[in-house]
Order: structure tokens, then sequence, then C-alpha cells
């Protein structure tokens, strides 16, 4: 049976381009069901046209990504850090950050995005409550070993020491690693 990224996902946030930092990551808490997606947008075709209507040349620009989830708002619970330093009053966040997810099994492909565009809007729904909805718009990074704007592979994180409980360093072929 083929070992595929389905299932409960771990997602941890870092300043962008963090991943030589040790203990720079965040676990979020989990996101409510089904509400985890990262869905693609092909880039758009310029077609160079000749007399005739044949293509001469044709060029497709580069895809384009979202990553969306909600986090349900509970009592004792907040955003991590990383997020609410940023988070402005219009919703966005000021500076890009970096996010990674690893699937309910880790051998199986996850992901990781060093550079993201964040924006966090506060809902409400009958079946859900109060929700953070949080939309991440990954950019190629700025700088880093990672150049594109998702790197899928293997993803590994391991949890800082005692002195650093809840901050991960990632490691695995998504970020560049082995």
């Amino acid at each position: 049976m083929a070992v595929i990224s389905w299932g409960k996902p771990k997602i941890f946030l870092g300043a962008k381009n963090s991943l030589t930092t040790a203990n720079a990551f965040t676990k979020l808490d989990t996101p409510v069901e089904d509400s985890t997606s990262l869905t693609g947008q092909q880039g758009d075709k310029v077609e160079a046209k000749i007399e005739g209507g044949e293509n001469e040349a044709v060029k497709i620009k580069a895809n384009t990504y979202e990553l969306k989830m909600n986090v349900r708002m509970a009592q004792g619970r907040t955003l991590p850090a990383v997020l609410l330093d940023a988070n402005s009053a219009d919703g966005f966040t000021k500076n890009n950050v970096a996010v990674a997810l690893q699937p309910e099994d880790a051998s199986a492909p996850g992901f990781y995005c060093g550079e993201c565009a964040v924006s966090i809007m506060e809902t409400f729904t009958a079946a859900d409550g109060a929700v953070w909805e949080i939309t991440f718009n990954p950019v190629v990074p700025s700088s880093g070993a990672v150049k594109k704007a998702v790197s899928f592979g293997t993803l590994t994180a391991t949890d800082g020491s005692s002195t650093n409980a809840g901050k991960f360093t990632l490691g695995g072929t998504a970020v560049g690693g082995s």
C-alpha cells in the first residue's frame, strides 16, 4: 500500500527563511477538520501569434499557490507569536513568515514555504464557532537555500531541548536536506 500525505497535519511557523536557525519554528494548533488546503493556479499562458493564427512561441508564467486553514479560537488559545508580532489592524501581516506542513505519516511528502505573505480573518459559524481563517500566499524566497515558493519532500521536525520546549528545528528533503 502506498504511503500518502493525508490525515491530520502538523503545521510549523517561523520567521521567513529561518531554516538555518535551531529551534526557530513553533507548531500551530491543529486546524479545524478538512480546512487545510494548498491550492495552485497554473501560470498564465502567453502566446506569440503569427499570420494564420498559429503560435510562433508559447511561454507559461510561474504557478502561484495559496495555503488556507481555519484554527478555532478557544479559551486560552492564541496564535503563535510570529503571527501576532507581525499582525496589523487590517488582517495582513507586516512581515512574511515561513510555513511547513508535515502530514500525519511523517514519511509521506510534506511541503515547506520559506516566505509567505499572510492574512488572518476572524470569522464565526454555528458549526465551528469563532475561528481564525489564515491564508498564506507563498512567494519565491528572497534568500536561503530553497529557491521555490513551495518545495515538496519529506519533513522532519525535532522538538527543542527542555530549555526550548515547543520550539522545533526542521530538516528533510522539503527544506533542502537529506
